[in-house]
Formats: C-alpha cells, sequence, structure tokens
C-alpha cells in the first residue's frame, strides 16, 4: 500500500488536478496544473502515465505542451514522444521542424522524418538521410535551455529565432556512407 501511494502521478488535490512526485530528498512535490478544464481532463495510460490532457491543453507531467492540439494530440511511445496534426513533441518540447504524417523512431537518441534526422529534438545536417543507420544508442537525454545551448554550440544560433524553450539531445552515434555523427556533431 505504502509503494502505490508514493508513485507520481496526476492527482486531484484540494479539488485541483496537480502533478504529484516523490523525492527521497524533497518528499512530496504538488505542482498544480495551469487552467484546466475539470469536465473533460483526462490522464493519457500510455507514455508511462506522464500525459493528460483536457479540451484546451496537453500537459507532460507538471508543464502545459506549448501548442499541442489535444483532439489530435497521441503518444507514439514511452520513451517521451507524442505528435498531434502540426509536431513532433520529445516530453514537452517540439522536434523542431519535424513533420508529424512522416516521422518515425530509429533507435533513441535518432528518429527522421521524410526531409531529415533528428537527435532528440534537433534537426541535422545530413547530407543522404537515405543511408543513415545508428551505430550506438543512449538512453541518456540532455536538456539545455536554448540560450545555453546556442552559447556552446554557437553554430545553432538560428534556434534563437524560434519559439522553443530548449533542446533535448542524446549521445549516441550514426552514419551515412559518407558522413558520421556523436550525437548531433558532424565528426571527421
Amino acid at each position: 500500500m505504502f509503494l502505490s501511494s508514493c508513485q507520481p502521478g496526476f492527482k486531484k488535490v484540494n479539488g485541483e488536478w496537480a502533478w504529484v512526485s516523490y523525492d527521497k530528498g524533497e518528499g512530496k512535490s504538488i505542482n498544480t496544473l495551469p487552467n484546466v478544464d475539470n469536465a473533460s481532463f483526462q490522464k493519457l495510460k500510455a507514455g508511462n502515465g506522464q500525459y493528460a490532457k483536457d479540451k484546451n491543453q496537453v500537459y507532460y507531467l507538471k508543464d502545459v505542451i506549448d501548442d499541442a492540439d489535444p483532439a489530435s494530440f497521441n503518444i507514439i511511445n514511452n520513451q517521451g514522444y507524442a505528435k498531434d496534426n502540426q509536431y513532433v513533441y520529445l516530453d514537452y518540447q517540439k522536434v523542431i521542424y519535424a513533420n508529424p504524417k512522416y516521422f518515425e523512431l530509429l533507435s533513441f537518441p535518432y528518429a527522421k522524418d521524410n526531409k531529415r534526422i533528428f537527435c532528440g529534438t534537433l534537426p541535422m545536417e545530413v547530407k543522404n538521410i537515405n543511408t543513415f543507420k545508428v551505430t550506438q544508442t543512449s538512453e541518456i537525454m540532455n536538456y539545455l535551455a536554448v540560450s545555453l545551448f546556442v552559447e556552446k554550440n554557437p553554430t545553432y544560433k538560428w534556434l534563437e529565432g524560434l519559439d522553443i524553450k530548449g533542446v533535448i539531445y542524446g549521445q549516441g552515434k550514426g552514419e551515412t556512407d559518407t558522413e558520421k555523427f556523436e550525437s548531433f556533431h558532424k565528426v571527421d
């Protein structure tokens, strides 16, 4: 009984929906969800119970997923990928420029659509996406705010002009017939 009561999840607290989590050092954390429509609120079973939606918005843990369409939103897998009619998401971040109609997972951290290869949420510069293959997977995800990511990776300055808060990327390796990649970087 004690173990099930300490599981994180969406719960009603004082009549309001919240994401409730437990940390050994901090204890119980309650994050009330903003602007919930109680009549239409539903927890989504797929995605390890980390998603919920109402008629107006979609939630990932304690965060609202910006621009997500609740009517067309569906979870792709239990590793954090989801999509709607306009966007693909990893956790609560948009996969930049991903086309949900053609999006498919490779092995994390890599995915592709009909035009690009992605490392997490980042589009990569790959000359021939049809020959791209994952040579090493990684379950580790890194999250950085856009400003910090651009500071460390100045060639991605163009990200500052997009309506995104952060990027998620992994530490895998991939290659095509003429190129090699570590994470999202092309290597010689």
